[in-house]
């Protein structure tokens, strides 16, 4: 599924629910990686408008096809992966992300406390997690996983299942009464 594309994704929530009936659980964390790979003075419009193809109008549309298929009377949940850099700027001395990535994650913030609004009547939670840095070694260096770790109140990056964790908690019914909601998962990195 091309979640840019609106329709790749109705095609496909169609074919969900024809082989598995209609899901109660979105879980959106969806990227377009290659509008970040551009230096700060090369970045162009066009990476600003793939990006939010994907990060900001491909998780609306997933999530607008969650609730039409979604039978009236039947809650589900939705889960954004949002970023910190959504709430706080990337530090350059460690982090090459680009402005454009922290204005798609702060998007995913509004559409969270909007869809949540819309859909709480109908039973439908839509909450956000605001995910800190995740370890991968194969990816990253010791030196850069040290110079993140030291911007934690916990020193150092999360593991990928502690984000999961979260993901999994705000899906679930241990959530029922949580909509709206922007959990950071981040070590402490946004609270300092």
């Amino acid at each position: 599924m091309d979640v840019a594309d609106e329709r790749s994704v109705k095609t496909a929530f169609a074919e969900i629910v024809k082989r598995y009936g209609a899901p109660r659980i979105l879980v959106a964390n969806a990227s377009c990686r290659e509008a970040l790979e551009s230096s700060f003075d090369r970045i162009a419009a066009q990476h600003f408008t793939d990006l939010c193809a994907v990060d900001i109008a491909g998780h609306f549309l997933c999530a607008q096809q969650f609730a039409a298929a979604l039978p009236k009377g039947e809650s589900g949940s939705i889960v954004f992966l949002s970023s910190i850099y959504a709430i706080a700027g990337a530090d350059p001395a460690i982090s090459s992300a680009p402005p454009q990535y922290g204005a798609a994650k702060g998007a995913l913030l509004g559409l969270t406390r909007s869809l949540a609004a819309r859909w709480g009547r109908r039973g439908i939670r839509v909450n956000a997690v605001i995910a800190g840095g995740v370890e991968a070694p194969g990816r990253q260096s010791a030196k850069f996983r040290a110079a993140y770790g030291r911007k934690t109140m916990l020193r150092r990056m999360a593991r990928a299942e502690e984000i999961a964790s979260a993901v999994a908690f705000l899906a679930s019914d241990d959530a029922s009464y949580i909509t709206g909601a922007a959990l950071a998962v981040d070590g402490g990195y946004t609270a300092w």
